[in-house]
């Protein structure tokens, strides 16, 4: 269990810049031609989180049409298929509907949004930020599975949920629960820490297995 909770957190760390391998998915010409989807060949310095917008389609849903396992798996000249717009809509809400919905963590302002860059790494989450240390609550029912300080994240939870969801909470001045313990939705998890600018600012992430997910699409 240490063994594959270390190794999610090193995919916690890691940064989208590494664009190693490519796959052309062998079923392509007949989602192709069944599907009503269209063809995207992957430019330089493009990102599943961009191409997701553009298309208006999930990152998720790309990434299981196309047999691709992480989201570094992208390189130029890489053929994507992209699933129609009517395809992508039907995924999203059963997805919704599916897997249920978190309350907000924090309430405060946006400051930084799920796939916007940030110093040449993709946020995988939600920055926001607030007036002061604020407790931060549980989003959903949970275990906390870690609880400790994390360079560059501070002090971070990491909650499991069913359905192999997860909640990252990061840049926390003091926690009040325990590794090993359960929580419920709304429970008390800690305070929000102040930067070198005073500013509070909490990193909050959901994720499905490893992969993140935009939490504007389950926050209610």
């Amino acid at each position: 269990m240490k063994k594959i909770l270390f190794l999610f957190l090193i995919i916690i760390c890691a940064s989208c810049a590494s664009q190693r391998s490519s796959y052309i998915p062998n079923n392509y010409s007949a989602l192709s031609s069944s599907a009503g989807g269209s063809r995207y060949y992957v430019k330089k310095g493009d990102s599943l989180w961009a191409i997701s917008k553009r298309y208006r389609v999930s990152v998720a849903q790309l990434m299981r049409e196309n047999r691709i396992s992480s989201p570094k798996q992208l390189k130029e000249g890489q053929v994507l298929y992209i699933p129609s717009s009517d395809i992508a809509y039907t995924d999203r809400h059963s997805k919704l509907n599916s897997s249920g919905s978190f309350s907000w963590p924090i309430q405060g302002e946006i400051v930084n949004s799920f796939g916007e860059r940030m110093d040449n790494i993709i946020n995988r989450g939600l920055n926001i930020k607030v007036d002061g240390s604020m407790t931060v609550n549980a989003s959903a029912s949970g275990k906390v599975v870690f609880c400790d300080y994390l360079k560059g994240w501070g002090q971070t939870l990491v909650l499991k949920h069913s359905r192999d969801f997860y909640t990252i909470y990061a840049n926390l001045a003091k926690d009040s629960v325990r590794e090993g313990g359960y929580v419920k939705g709304g429970d008390a998890l800690g305070e929000v820490s102040s930067d070198a600018n005073g500013d509070c600012v909490l990193h909050f992430e959901i994720r499905k297995q490893h992969l993140p997910q935009n939490p504007l699409e389950y926050l209610k």
